[in-house]
């Protein structure tokens, strides 16, 4: 992935690194995986690089589970401090946010959004993009800057996933208003893999739109707003005029997006975000696993979203 444009990087005194990175410079994939591994090493974010996959075909579903300790420890009470892995009290967050990207962060995307890596990263490298304002919320509709703050990041190259997590409902675990970006090291590089093979054993309604080559923010921000016209359908309630949007997921790249209804993060048992929709789930252990496969995953999809397409 190449960095560039627009995003502008963080020197040192910002991103905690141990070698001084000009404001200029541009960071190919091989300084971005340096750099994601530095600071794995120094604790500031956590990552299991001997993490195991088992791959499932379950009700026509192809199903990739991704298990990872690094998820052990992952606060779920945004008023637990994040320890880093040599046992010190992480620094504190930006004023109003729940995501501490202390040490963490890689550049800002325009005026309105920042890029940093997870603090609790399931892939190499695991990206958040966040709004600079710490008080804006995850329940709150995708808006211009969003969009203009992913454009930037999938224009600077690599083929990466763009995820939103739209509400508890939808998978979030914070509330710091972000989207989330993963490589497509899933289902041998087609993470779209059970939309275009196995969609009619899709347990759940979505809403799907081929993007224009070179689409620009604007014209996506309609993309999305189309989308959600089919979640606020669906659920049968419209964003309020507090902001608030039904709970949904974004899933896009360059080349299309998937919007889909939430009505709950699972079964009660186990969840699934954006990703686990699409069959990509992340657990911290085997005995996680076991008990998505006791439940059926397509069964705890379904429960996720809204049965059958409307």
């Amino acid at each position: 992935m190449t960095v560039e444009g627009s995003i502008r990087l963080l020197g040192d005194s910002e991103a905690a690194l141990g070698d001084e990175i000009d404001n200029c410079r541009t960071l190919n994939e091989t300084d971005i995986i340096e750099k994601f591994d530095k600071l794995v090493d120094a604790g500031v974010i956590n990552y299991d690089y001997t993490y195991a996959t088992e791959s499932r075909k379950i009700g026509g579903l192809d199903f990739e589970f991704r298990i990872s300790n690094v998820l052990k420890s992952k606060p779920k009470d945004p008023t637990i401090p994040h320890i880093t892995k040599n046992g010190t009290v992480a620094l504190k967050q930006r004023p109003g946010s729940d995501i501490n990207t202390h040490g963490s962060e890689i550049g800002q995307l325009g005026e309105s959004h920042f890029l940093a890596f997870n603090g609790f990263s399931c892939y190499r490298p695991h990206y958040l993009l966040l709004t600079l304002d710490g008080n804006r919320r995850q329940w709150e509709p995708l808006c211009i800057d969003d969009f203009r703050a992913v454009h930037t990041f999938l224009g600077c190259g690599g083929d990466n996933l763009v995820f939103f997590n739209g509400g508890v409902e939808a998978g979030c675990s914070r509330l710091h208003k972000h989207l989330q970006a993963i490589p497509k090291h899933s289902f041998n590089g087609n993470p779209w893999r059970n939309v275009d093979e196995n969609a009619d054993a899709i347990p759940f309604a979505y809403f799907e739109q081929k993007l224009k080559i070179n689409s620009t923010p604007e014209a996506t921000l309609e993309v999305y707003r189309a989308g959600l016209d089919f979640v606020e359908r669906s659920l049968g309630y419209k964003t309020t005029e507090q902001n608030r949007a039904p709970p949904h997921n974004v899933i896009m790249d360059g080349m299309r997006m998937l919007v889909i209804p939430r009505r709950a993060a699972g079964n009660g048992v186990v969840g699934a975000n954006a990703a686990g929709m699409l069959g990509m789930i992340w657990t911290q252990s085997e005995e996680t696993m076991q008990l998505w496969l006791d439940a059926g995953p397509h069964n705890v999809l379904e429960q996720g979203g809204l049965p059958g397409l409307i």
